[in-house]
């Protein structure tokens, strides 16, 4: 995958676990025995693209990325970034805290069918019009795009947001969204 971001925010991409990284040990008790091994596998690999992303910001010395509070992960001083995590695939974004106060990032299988019902879930009444008029697109890049806003306001807010929570409208000429908080 090409990274979506500015050249200032570390991107890495991974579909297999790498046979010689391993996680930190503090990292790899977070790992528990109730875990599917896909869900390991994909743990893992999100922290392993956490590490290549620090790597890649010129940092060696890789600290662990633990797990906060609502599973966030919890960065090395001096850093902010995002993982997501797909059926077999996945994704971190890792930047400087000096230059972005917090980064968001999903992924999902383009081909992933969204369950019966759950536009009114995850949509407003007007992001659920705007995508039946087909001014804004699909459900699925709806729902992509409001989790990369979660994970970025989360750790800024400390305060959980539901899909109600937030609106966003597209912006065709920018080809991206602009997110309005609308929390009742």
């Amino acid at each position: 995958l090409n990274s979506p971001f500015p050249v200032d925010v570390a991107f890495c991409s991974m579909d297999k676990v790498p046979e010689d990284e391993l996680l930190c040990p503090e990292e790899s008790s977070i790992v528990s025995s109730w875990m599917a091994a896909s869900r390991i596998s994909e743990f893992t690999m999100g922290r392993l693209a956490a590490h290549q992303a620090i790597r890649a910001l010129g940092i060696d010395d890789i600290s662990p990325v633990l797990r906060g509070d609502r599973g966030f992960p919890i960065w090395p001083v001096g850093l902010v970034g995002s993982i997501a995590h797909t059926n077999g695939m996945a994704v971190s974004a890792v930047a400087s805290s000096g230059s972005y106060s917090s980064i968001g990032i999903d992924i999902e299988e383009r081909s992933r069918v969204m369950k019966e019902n759950i536009e009114s879930f995850i949509c407003t009444e007007t992001e659920a019009k705007e995508i039946r008029l087909q001014q804004a697109p699909d459900l699925l890049s709806l729902f992509c795009a409001k989790e990369c806003f979660y994970k970025a306001a989360y750790p800024l807010l400390r305060s959980y947001l539901a899909f109600s929570d937030v609106e966003l409208r597209w912006d065709k000429e920018k080809h991206s969204y602009l997110a309005t908080v609308i929390k009742r």
